[in-house]
């Protein structure tokens, strides 16, 4: 095909045109995984067209007589080396036969219908109190010392117990508050 000047001057201005527009570069991931995709057909390809070298037919004739005639031996060597494996293999079976009969004959023995004898259910506050009663049984003598001792103390004072029972713990409380606020008052009237 050939062209005119009016059309090559058409193509050079197309072509110049296009050449303003900046071309997309591949990701370089994306080319390294298409090059390692060409490199491994190229490989299965190049491995195809080569051919497998396999044994000869005589050497895999030698081979099987070897391994037939070794496990020949060591069969008569097992045999000869100890004449009672077969009573030895054959006790594994009366084992096992010995250990359902026994689990069959406690089955069998075990009594039909026997049910669990019952538990006393005993209060919670029954045990309370035969706890409080064990502890104060141990502690009755330590209890009665403390109780003399106080005793001693309030005729030693003259009566202390009674003052405190008459004037009772409000009225102490009440005094204590009452002062408080008075040296209060005081210490802001001076500042």
């Amino acid at each position: 095909m050939t062209f005119d000047e009016r059309q090559l001057r058409e193509v050079e201005a197309n072509e110049a045109w296009l050449a303003e527009f900046a071309s997309p570069r591949p990701d370089p991931a994306l080319v390294a995984r298409v090059k390692a995709a060409a490199r491994y057909a190229a490989d299965e390809q190049w491995l195809g067209e080569a051919s497998t070298p396999g044994p000869s037919s005589d050497k895999l004739a030698e081979i099987r007589t070897a391994v037939r005639a070794e496990l020949a031996v060591s069969s008569e060597r097992t045999v000869a080396r100890w004449p009672g494996a077969a009573v030895y293999r054959l006790a594994g079976v009366f084992a096992a036969a010995a250990m359902i009969a026994l689990a069959v004959g406690v089955i069998h023995f075990v009594p039909a219908g026997r049910q669990p004898t019952a538990v006393a259910v005993v209060q919670p506050e029954e045990l309370f109190i035969e706890a409080l009663e064990a502890v104060l049984d141990e502690t009755e003598p330590q209890l009665l010392a403390i109780e003399e001792a106080l005793s001693t103390m309030e005729s030693a004072s003259g009566g202390f117990g009674n003052l405190l029972m008459d004037s009772g713990p409000d009225t102490d409380l009440n005094e204590i508050d009452e002062e408080i606020d008075a040296l209060g008052a005081k210490l802001f009237e001076t500042s």
